[in-house]
């Protein structure tokens, strides 16, 4: 049977869940950026991400662009909760991992 210690700083179920990806990045990228308003979006051109993953992100309600050309885009409240989450699994795993 796995100690306190080994269940908390096990992250394979968390990654079952949420998987490293281009959208995870996006999120965490724009988060360590403070992007959380039309003052603050970044240009999307920065992060390489497909088309269909911003499309969802939209629709997810994750996102919110703000310009078209170039196209900006910041984290929603929710998108910011998300990122959070994702930007704390990516510390765990770093640390887990030295």
């Amino acid at each position: 049977m796995a100690t306190d210690k080994e269940l908390l700083e096990d992250i394979s179920f968390d990654r079952e869940v949420v998987p490293k990806d281009q959208e995870g990045d996006l999120l965490v990228g724009l988060l360590k950026k403070k992007a959380y308003d039309e003052k603050s979006a970044i240009d999307l051109a920065r992060f390489p991400i497909r088309e269909e993953f911003i499309d969802r992100l939209i629709k997810e309600n994750r996102i919110q662009v703000f310009a078209n050309s170039p196209m900006k885009v910041f984290l929603t409240p929710m998108g910011k909760i998300i990122a959070m989450g994702e930007f704390a699994l990516r510390r765990r795993e770093t640390r887990h991992n030295i």
